[in-house]
């Protein structure tokens, strides 16, 4: 059926009374160049109608971070999300931060099938992808490669472990590589 097709899960949010079901976004460009960043990360709790935006730039003249609550998926006082091709292109905007990057993937989306289905209260669907950022931050150019990737169900993160790290590296190559380690909470790490 059409809602079990990737197509389905980039243009919204899913409907859902389950007050820990989540939605997430994230796209991510790095520009080796011109030495600039911008990633931002979108939550959405369809039962309770809010989300939260995080968004950081990264440029020679130093880091921007910060996080708006909203009442939109696509939209905050620091950021507006347009998807224009599902999994393949998408504008990122704000004025706030003064970026405006269209996203494009450079291969077919990737689904995680049930690796994060851990249990009834932790378990979210997940896709990842490699693309490209161009356009502009800070006014100047920026062409970048980074990921992107999407994730929603009930997400009780308490039982999702305690350890959780992030790195990002800048490639000046159509390339993408994605490394999680995760385990929850009924398992244990080693002995």
């Amino acid at each position: 059926s059409p809602r079990h097709e990737p197509e389905h899960h980039d243009h919204g949010p899913h409907h859902s009374d389950d007050p820990t079901y989540t939605e997430t976004w994230y796209w991510q460009s790095i520009d080796t160049e011109s030495r600039s960043v911008y990633w931002i990360h979108c939550t959405w709790l369809p039962a309770q109608g809010r989300g939260q935006h995080t968004t950081a730039v990264i440029t020679p003249d130093g880091t921007r971070r910060q996080r708006f609550d909203t009442i939109e998926p696509f939209r905050s006082p620091g950021a507006t999300i347009e998807i224009i091709e599902p999994w393949r292109r998408v504008h990122l905007r704000s004025e706030l931060f003064d970026v405006d990057l269209e996203w494009q993937a450079f291969h077919p989306v990737i689904d995680f099938g049930t690796l994060l289905h851990f249990n009834q209260t932790a378990s979210l669907d997940h896709y990842e992808g490699g693309g490209r950022g161009h356009g502009t931050i800070g006014g100047r150019p920026h062409s970048g490669g980074g990921f992107r990737d999407r994730s929603f169900g009930p997400r009780n993160m308490r039982t999702m472990g305690k350890g959780w790290a992030f790195c990002a590296v800048g490639l000046d190559e159509d390339i993408f590589l994605a490394y999680n380690a995760m385990r929850s909470e009924e398992r244990r790490v080693g002995k």
